[in-house]
């Protein structure tokens, strides 16, 4: 059977955000397979809610894992979706970038293209306007090239930081540091 990698990127900003991400690890280790790599936890700003500014939100903590599978892509998505259910995400009442105690996205599949389905583009069609994906993904897989464009990490980083988009990292910590979120 045939094995992919593929990059995940997982974040939370509600109740432990660092135990829900380990939580969330310990689970793609188990039902997806073996995790490659994983980067250090982003601590980041959130985004901003469109059509809600004044929304407040708590600070988030971001980080990619590179997995190898042998799930199909839509396999994988479900999976990871069952993942979020589990560990207390309810998508029918989560606001668009709102709060979230875990949000599981499926970056990249290997190499594979597709917008064949509204629930599943790949890859990911925002990840390269994010700087708490493209950092972490950097660290994780330093060769990546998005299937999409064949550019390299370090391409998209660099269009990333000249696109004066909004920066988000506020600072680095390793896996077992939590993050307050004062």
């Amino acid at each position: 059977m045939t094995r992919n990698r593929i990059v995940i990127a997982l974040g939370s900003n509600l109740g432990d955000p660092a135990e829900s991400i380990t939580s969330a690890l310990t689970r793609i280790a188990s039902e997806l397979g073996p995790i490659l790599n994983v980067s250090s936890l982003y601590e980041t700003l959130p985004l901003s809610v469109p059509g809600q500014p004044d929304l407040k939100q708590l600070n988030f903590l971001n980080c990619v894992a590179l997995v190898e599978t042998q799930l199909t892509a839509p396999k994988a998505l479900s999976t990871l979706l069952s993942i979020e259910s589990e560990l207390g995400r309810n998508r029918k009442e989560t606001v668009k970038w709102g709060p979230r105690t875990i949000d599981l996205d499926l970056i990249a599949f290997g190499n594979e293209v597709s917008d064949s389905s509204p629930s599943l583009c790949l890859p990911h069609p925002r990840f390269y306007q994010r700087d708490f994906v493209l950092y972490p993904l950097k660290e994780v897989f330093s060769d990546f090239r998005d299937p999409r464009s064949g550019k390299a990490i370090d391409s998209l980083i660099s269009e990333y930081e000249a696109s004066g988009a909004e920066k988000t990292i506020l600072r680095v910590l390793s896996l077992s540091q939590r993050a307050s979120s004062s």
